[in-house]
């Protein structure tokens, strides 16, 4: 019986440790970067900085996923390819010093490369996009996306902030947009590492710890 408490326990805090850092890392790199450095979530700030590099590591566990998990290939390589263009469209503000819009041409050649490599495996597309959709960490993906492509966007409205603010305050926004963005990020890093932990011990990559 106290085996059976201990394991709901540690259950328990399988969910709250995560939901606990999500929703409060975001905010300390928020503060760490307006109150302490002064930053106002400028690109080269704290938060523009983890951002990317949240983009960056849910890319990197995809495509080891698409060299473990050969039957789902097609649909990673497509779920990388988004995410990979996704990382890229963080980058717009140095791309774009190239010239204006510039970051869509990087972003057409991720997209089309990951086209042209899940079509080599399009038998595999359909398998590898249901896996992703039947796996229980498949809400965190859709929380993720939603907070991020939807929320976010029409959070950061100007006409939004222009009725709560005045326009000299309207750097209260971009920390505001930023943030939101970054929690987003912060889901969906969960649902990386969680699915790759998931597909890992599927394939032998990773030992299971219920064997």
């Amino acid at each position: 019986m106290e085996n059976k408490y201990g394991s709901d326990i540690l259950r328990l805090l399988n969910g709250f440790v995560p939901a606990a850092a999500i929703c409060t890392i975001p905010a300390f790199l928020i503060w760490l970067d307006t109150a302490v450095f002064g930053l106002d979530c400028e690109e080269l700030g704290i938060v523009e900085i983890t951002q990317a590099l949240v983009l960056l590591a849910i890319v990197v566990l995809n495509s080891i996923l698409i060299k473990i998990a050969k039957p789902f290939r097609g649909g990673l390589i497509l779920v990388t390819g988004f995410f990979t263009t996704l990382l890229i469209r963080e980058q717009d503000a140095f791309l774009d010093k190239i010239c204006h819009g510039f970051w869509l041409v990087p972003a057409l050649i991720a997209t089309a490369t990951a086209f042209f490599f899940a079509w080599r495996y399009r038998w595999t597309i359909r398998d590898g996009l249901m896996n992703i959709r039947n796996n229980h960490h498949f809400p965190a993906l859709t929380l993720g996306l939603f907070l991020l492509l939807g929320f976010s966007r029409v959070f950061g409205n100007k006409a939004i902030w222009k009725t709560i603010c005045t326009s000299e305050h309207l750097p209260a926004k971009h920390a505001a947009e930023e943030g939101t963005e970054l929690m987003a990020y912060s889901i969906l890093m969960y649902w990386a590492i969680c699915y790759f932990l998931d597909i890992s011990k599927q394939y032998g990559f990773v030992k299971r710890t219920d064997a």
